[in-house]
């Protein structure tokens, strides 16, 4: 998101999202906060395939099972 204030994320999580990460994207942030989605338990639910590009990501997950 562009919103990148503090109140901006407090009302994101507060409205039930997961994680909050603002522009411009930083590569780690965004694998650090799709791993701690993709896990229950410790274990991975999801597989993840992640391109990313000069501020762009294209993220493919798709469910195991």
């Amino acid at each position: 998101t562009a919103n990148a204030f503090k109140e901006d994320e407090e009302k994101c999580m507060a409205a039930g999202m997961n994680a909050h990460l603002a522009k411009p994207l930083e590569e780690e942030k965004v694998v650090r906060a799709i791993y701690e989605n993709i896990t229950e338990k410790g274990h991975k639910i999801c597989d993840l395939t992640l391109a990313f590009v000069t501020g762009y990501a294209k993220i493919t997950l798709v469910r195991r099972g």
